[in-house]
């Protein structure tokens, strides 16, 4: 019964966490389910992304109950997974991707859970986007049959109409600047790359700009993040940092989203921290979008 209650869960509310519009819903809510009746793994991933949801709708008696059901169905699910990593074909395609896609929102959804061993932070953001380039690794083994499958319309995202805010413009036109810079200044500094990166970042912002709640930048930039990026994150490097805490700016937009929350805010407390001072004044409009312009940043910093 608790299994059929968490499809039922996924039917009428879950899938739509990984939506951007009606026909890729269609994908999640019923061909995903489908595909996911002959991989055991699948299910497993689906009725834990369930279950998380549920331990955050439901009153605090029964929210410890399904957050370790959740977590039962995360640990199987995984441990079939990880067996298949190195077997992909068109008999598993789209059950691998639909899964990486599961684990990413269940990695952010799950930090947010009281006493949670890997809370947000910098750090798991990154652990976060290295586990996200596994669903680009996974998909462009099997591309062109899956462009051609019922999973298609995943692969569509051209970004939504819309009149982009002043502020947001002049944001991403300072962002560009500073890689030019950079990149005339820093041996190491990869500008073309950034270019990309950058570009990846200002398409996919529509349709945070547009649906304020929507996953797919967050899961979409993350996917799409090159290596290189990944490396100077990793590394500390102050430009990687302000790309990274612009993209949280627009995760405090989604923050009303069940599985995102405050990690924006958080996350861009980190990237303060590490910033050295002369680097601080390229975080504008991530400040300013967190907590406004009136805010003292060293009391915000402080108070942390």
């Amino acid at each position: 019964m608790e299994q059929l209650e968490l499809e039922l869960q996924w039917i009428t509310e879950t899938h739509q966490l990984l939506a951007r519009n009606e026909e890729t819903r269609k994908v999640w809510e019923v061909q995903v389910l489908q595909e996911a009746l002959h991989a055991p793994f699948l299910m497993h991933g689906i009725l834990g992304l369930s279950a998380l949801h549920l331990s955050r709708l439901r009153d605090e008696k029964s929210r410890t109950k399904w957050l370790s059901i959740a977590i039962s169905h995360k640990n199987v699910a995984l441990s079939i997974f990880s067996e298949q990593l190195s077997n992909i074909d068109q008999s598993n395609a789209k059950a691998m991707m639909s899964f990486a896609g599961l684990v990413v929102a269940f990695r952010f959804g799950s930090s947010l859970t009281p006493g949670s061993p890997d809370g947000p932070s910098l750090a798991s953001l990154i652990d976060i986007f290295t586990l996200a380039r596994g669903v680009q690794t996974i998909s462009s083994q099997q591309q062109q049959f899956l462009l051609k499958s019922n999973f298609a319309p995943l692969f569509n995202i051209s970004p939504p109409e819309l009149t982009w805010p002043e502020d947001i413009v002049d944001a991403f036109r300072r962002l560009e600047e500073l890689n030019v810079q950079c990149g005339q200044q820093f041996v190491h500094h990869d500008t073309a790359i950034y270019e990309r990166d950058i570009a990846h970042l200002r398409s996919l912002s529509a349709f945070t700009l547009v649906e304020p709640q929507s996953m797919t930048l967050i899961g979409g930039f993350a996917i799409r993040a090159s290596k290189h990026f990944l490396h100077d994150l990793n590394n500390g490097h102050p430009f990687a940092l302000i790309v990274l805490a612009h993209y949280c700016g627009f995760l405090h937009m989604a923050r009303e989203n069940w599985c995102v929350g405050p990690w924006g805010s958080i996350v861009l407390q980190d990237i303060q921290r590490l910033l050295p001072p002369d680097w601080q004044h390229y975080l504008e409009w991530p400040v300013q979008q967190v907590w406004g312009t009136g805010n003292d940043q060293s009391e915000v910093l402080m108070e942390s």
